[in-house]
């Protein structure tokens, strides 16, 4: 049972552009399975004000093309921009001291990567499926 036919490369390749999804449809599975990482890094993330799980979110990297899943820096401060610091540790204000890091962001990504792969291919799949 012959479901399409394609004739020629040029057949081929606009076949192919049709079913790649967009960036839209793209952005929304990532926004989907990024909500259990998301929920993993907010309950491992220290509070005192709640700024810094306040920050976790998905959003789009200012240096790269890509979008991120974590504490966002703010340019006015606040919000996730000592997350580093805890993370990976750093010396105290008065220099003599190192404060110990207390990760919490790769322990959470850890915990949920293998179900996000699963859920990102699984979902990538049902979408170029459809489309096909």
């Amino acid at each position: 049972k012959e479901i399409m036919k394609l004739d020629g490369l040029t057949d081929v390749i606009k076949r192919l552009t049709q079913i790649i999804p967009t960036v839209d449809e793209s952005q929304a599975i990532f926004n989907e399975v990024s909500a259990p990482i998301i929920q993993a890094i907010k309950q491992k993330a220290p509070v005192r004000t709640g700024a810094l799980q306040g920050s976790i979110m998905v959003f789009k990297s200012r240096k790269r093309n890509a979008l991120v899943i974590g504490p966002k820096y703010e340019k006015d401060g606040g919000g996730g921009n000592h997350a580093h610091l805890i993370e990976y540790g750093h010396i105290s204000r008065d220099g003599k001291t190192f404060i110990d890091p207390k990760p919490f962001v790769r322990p959470a990504f850890e915990e949920t990567k293998s179900s996000a792969q699963k859920a990102l291919e699984n979902d990538f799949n049902k979408l170029i499926e459809k489309k096909w």
